[in-house]
């Protein structure tokens, strides 16, 4: 069994399956800490691409929300997107080499059978993320835009955050929902460490820009 999953032309696959490993026992651990390890990588997704307009003057350069339409019915989270593809990837890989090897003695070479995979893990993501998706958990705040996050509190939860440097902090919507989004200070000779408060004063793109919430309390 090893000797098959450290053959060359399945190294792609099974490096994936490890990684799922990996990404499931870490965010376990970061749950049970109340970090979210990797919430963050939702901020990395623009809420646009779950609403594709058609008529719009943009629709026919853009394709990613005209794929992540076709691909989910709805808003999903990103490390669910990951885990997801990766175990699908790994395991179809896996499977088509073993059959290869069965049938014809010899193993599909690597160069025709890791971007193949690729393509064809796309259909059982999408009907496996169609099944799930209603099991997914929903609330008001779903709908809520990164946005709308301008001017609230948030705190630094890993590292210390730099310019050009950005690290997770977690912040809570009006609704009452924690959010996970990387932040960098507005100065650069500021520095924030893990439990800082900042507030946030600006978004760009996946990075908000934030100052002390001390200073922009004395400055109002």
């Amino acid at each position: 069994m090893l000797d098959f999953l450290n053959l060359h032309n399945n190294l792609a696959f099974t490096v994936s399956l490890l990684l799922v490993c990996g990404i499931a026992v870490l965010e376990f651990v970061s749950l049970l800490l109340g970090l979210g390890l990797f919430r963050f990588l939702d901020t990395l997704i623009p809420d646009s691409l779950f609403s594709f307009d058609p008529d719009s003057a943009t629709a026919k350069l853009n394709f990613l929300p005209k794929i992540m339409g076709w691909l989910c019915p709805g808003p999903v989270p990103a490390v669910v997107l990951l885990i997801l593809f990766l175990s699908i990837y790994g395991v179809l890989g896996l499977s088509t080499q073993a059959l290869s090897l069965y049938f014809s003695g010899y193993s599909i070479p690597g160069i025709i059978i890791f971007p193949l995979c690729i393509f064809l893990s796309f259909y059982p993501l999408k009907w496996i993320i169609k099944w799930i998706h209603p099991f997914l958990p929903k609330d008001e705040s779903s709908a809520v835009s990164q946005d709308s996050f301008i001017g609230l509190r948030a705190e630094i939860i890993i590292g210390t955050a730099r310019l050009g440097s950005p690290t997770q902090a977690k912040v809570s919507d009006a609704f009452g929902k924690t959010h996970y989004v990387l932040v960098e200070p507005d100065v650069s000779d500021q520095t924030f460490p893990t439990g800082s408060v900042v507030v946030l004063v600006e978004r760009q793109g996946a990075r908000f820009k934030v100052v002390s919430a001390e200073d922009k309390q004395h400055k109002d």
